[in-house]
């Protein structure tokens, strides 16, 4: 039977903020300044690619938001899998409906198949270890079970699942890995994590799972059958465009918001637990107290990254992502400071869990959480350099052989000056060219048009003028990324 696996890309952006955002969560950000600039998407890519076998590196299927297709499908030329299915969903709806698209999916394909389910923001430092624990979970998900992946706990953690075995099969993994599970338990609260930690045979969820499409559809048919009819419509109306495949929005609306954790693995009595070994190197990099776990210590157990200078501090989390600014420290202890190029956090460690709720108190006062100064588009991308009254000013870079939508805007012009590479402009009926050092300028009202003709990246600075200078005042007429303005 086939092994296809599935990456699931969700994420709301939230816990790792100021660097992580709604609309640029964890796995497609530069989390390591010093670890070859790797995203998480691309090292999730590369452990699917590890787990499946040789003949299917290919047939990997990836589900993401609507928001961040484009993201993805970057992350995938990088990795050379621009072959892989890519499945859009509309609307955030949790893990339990990205994983019934994953399941019709592959159904249609195969037939059938075993789904390896892996989150694209996990850290994992030994992908064969994984790849081996995958291949010994193989006879149990095809004999029609439920296979999840268990971490030793280490402490008594309350962002985790955990999950109870029975002891007898606990002392006898060599001869059978996989594991029946007593009790699985999404997520508790301190007191409930204590008490597992404390009676023993018990393992934190990984968020991997191996099982037969049938089997989950099987599942989630049974103890959800809202999410089995409201996917399996979204899915029948699918459209495929552009290499994405777009479950149908109104079908797929109609989901129930809940995670498979508490959807399935909670109810299911087909569950089993295969152990992952305790120097895989798993974190969900869940906070800012987990990533910064992946950091080396200096002598005062400071963890930091970036041009960062400390004095008299300890157990700080210090993290200098704007290149070129120094970060200094002194006199602090357990606390983090994490340093964008838009915003600065600064936290008590202990409090590393709330940091969701202070993105949510922002957006509550329409303060910017959601997206950084520098927002990408699927040409590129661009950065807002100053703001006022009236004005602002950007710099923007358009990736070769891509372009901006013909687009207008009702309230303001725009100047551009271009200052690398040469662009082909679209003004009204006018076609011409614009090369470094050269300007032109855009009234409102009028439709225009940014192509990259040249072979490399093009840069220039564009300065808008109006008395509204907002996003949403641009009607989209034609757009090779199919985001055209609705009539």
């Amino acid at each position: 039977m086939k092994l296809v696996p599935v990456v699931m890309c969700g994420g709301s952006g939230n816990r790792l903020w100021p660097l992580s955002r709604h609309h640029y969560p964890k796995q497609f950000a530069r989390l390591f300044a010093q670890a070859g600039r790797e995203t998480l998407f691309r090292c999730a890519m590369d452990r699917a690619a590890r787990c499946a076998e040789p003949e299917h590196k290919q047939r990997i299927i990836v589900v993401c938001n609507h928001a961040h297709r484009f993201f993805v499908a970057d992350g995938l030329r990088e990795t050379e899998r621009a072959a892989c299915t890519v499945l859009v969903e509309p609307q955030q709806r949790n893990t339990a409906a990205a994983a019934t698209l994953a399941a019709l999916d592959a159904r249609r394909e195969f037939g059938d198949a075993l789904l390896l389910l892996m989150p694209s923001d996990h850290r994992i430092a030994d992908e064969n270890g994984l790849a081996r624990a995958v291949a010994a979970a193989r006879p149990a998900a095809q004999d029609n079970q439920i296979v999840v992946f268990g971490i030793p706990p280490t402490h008594a953690e309350t962002q985790y699942g955990y999950i109870h075995i029975d002891a007898a099969a606990a002392a006898d993994t060599a001869a059978n890995p996989a594991c029946k599970v007593l009790e699985f338990c999404e997520k508790p609260d301190q007191q409930t994590a204590a008490e597992w930690l404390a009676r023993g045979h018990c393992y934190w969820n990984s968020g991997l799972f191996l099982v037969k499409a049938s089997v989950y559809l099987q599942a989630i048919a049974a103890f959800e059958p809202d999410i089995a009819h409201c996917c399996e419509q979204a899915y029948a109306k699918r459209v495929d465009d552009l290499g994405f495949t777009y479950a149908h929005a109104e079908s797929f609306a109609q989901c129930r918001n809940i995670s498979m954790d508490y959807a399935i693995m909670e109810r299911a009595d087909n569950l089993r637990l295969v152990p992952l070994p305790t120097d895989l190197g798993w974190s969900d990099l869940g906070d800012w107290n987990r990533l910064a776990e992946v950091f080396d210590m200096d002598e005062n157990d400071n963890r930091v990254q970036g041009e960062v200078m400390l004095k008299d501090a300890a157990r700080n989390i210090v993290l200098a992502y704007q290149q070129g600014r120094l970060v200094g420290v002194l006199g602090v202890a357990d606390c983090i400071v994490a340093d964008t190029a838009d915003a600065v956090l600064v936290a008590s460690r202990k409090h590393a869990h709330q940091i969701k709720d202070l993105v949510a108190d922002m957006r509550a006062h329409h303060r910017q959480a959601d997206a950084h100064r520098k927002v990408f588009r699927p040409w590129g991308y661009y950065e807002s350099l100053a703001k006022d009254e009236n004005f602002q000013v950007k710099r923007i870079m358009i990736k070769p052989g891509h372009g901006l939508s013909l687009q207008k805007h009702r309230h303001r012009s725009e100047h551009w000056v271009v200052v690398k590479g040469k662009v082909q402009v679209t003004r009204g009926d006018e076609v011409f060219t614009l090369a470094a050092n050269q300007s032109t300028y855009i009234p409102a009202q009028v439709q225009h048009r940014l192509e990259n003709i040249s072979r490399e990246a093009v840069r220039l600075i564009e300065v808008q003028c109006g008395d509204y200078l907002e996003e949403d005042d641009i009607i989209r007429l034609d757009d090779r990324y199919g985001r055209t303005t609705p009539k």
